[in-house]
């Protein structure tokens, strides 16, 4: 039985790799990866992104100094996922997750209910 489980694990991994959506969304990451422009937001969107958790941190969520701060980072954000090449990738991540979550759908799901089966 175990054998047989990880002979299908390893068939099911393979067949992912080799799946067009999966070849698509590894094009797409590293045209995203490669556009100057998508970098910068990008990094700007994780400096934007610490300076908010600091705000945070030292005033509280509700604070001024925290809104402002989010307000820049949501910005950035917006800006970062409004690129050509960032689009085109979550195009394609969307595509693959649906995938894995039909998947989790069909393995798992008759299990979530049930008492005593951890989630």
């Amino acid at each position: 039985m175990l054998e047989q489980t990880l002979r299908s694990i390893i068939a099911f991994e393979k067949a992912i790799a080799e799946d067009p959506r999966t070849l698509v969304l590894k094009q797409a990451e590293a045209k995203m990866m490669e556009d100057p422009q998508a970098k910068a937001l990008s990094s700007e969107k994780d400096r934007k992104n610490e300076i908010y958790e600091e705000k945070c941190r030292l005033f509280g969520e509700e604070s001024q100094e925290a809104k402002q701060a989010y307000s820049e980072l949501y910005h950035v954000k917006c800006e970062l996922d409004e690129l050509p090449v960032v689009k085109e990738y979550q195009r394609a991540y969307n595509a693959l997750h649906l995938v894995f979550f039909e998947v989790d759908q069909i393995v798992f799901g008759p299990f979530r209910n049930k008492k005593g089966c951890a989630q």
